[in-house]
């Protein structure tokens, strides 16, 4: 059976795999952080990110699968691990959702261009999902930028975040 899906828009949604699964490692990083920060809240919080980024590239993994493209197995890159601060940390969180972002917006288009619909229909889901990620990261990055160093609300803030 042929390929229902271009060339080019193969080796991008390839790429978007890469990229979560990516972004699951470099969560478990700042897992790893966290926990060594004894911040259990936020490593509980960047875990669950972890699981669900492994999750969004398994989507877009059996995507690609359905339109018979072609898989592309390609190396994941090492994620930072020397993170200096849990603000410098929430900040990259918040800067690597951006990216994400734009990386899916940049295949919506070229899938625009293509008149490729139903890759277009699967992005639009990824991508208000994709908002979601970046509001929250956003908020969490808010809140502590907001509290400082004030002890009593990064407690909560630690807790609140282990709830999820």
């Amino acid at each position: 059976m042929n390929s229902r899906i271009s060339e080019h828009l193969n080796r991008e949604l390839n790429l978007q795999i890469n990229k979560e699964f990516y972004s699951s490692y470099l969560y478990l990083a700042m897992t790893d952080y966290f926990n060594k920060e004894h911040l259990y809240g936020f490593a509980h919080w960047c875990k669950k990110q972890s699981e669900e980024e492994l999750s969004h590239g398994m989507s877009v993994f059996e995507f690609l699968n359905e339109l018979n493209g072609n898989i592309e197995f390609m190396q994941i890159l090492q994620p930072q691990t020397n993170f200096q601060s849990p603000i410098e940390t929430l900040k990259a969180i918040v800067m690597h959702e951006e990216h994400i972002t734009q990386s899916l917006k940049e295949i919506t288009v070229m899938a625009k261009e293509e008149n490729a619909f139903a890759i277009m229909s699967f992005l639009k889901d990824m991508l208000n999902e994709q908002h979601e990620e970046e509001k929250n990261a956003f908020k969490i990055y808010s809140k502590y930028k907001l509290f400082g160093e004030n002890k009593a609300a990064l407690y909560l803030l630690d807790k609140e975040l282990s709830e999820r």
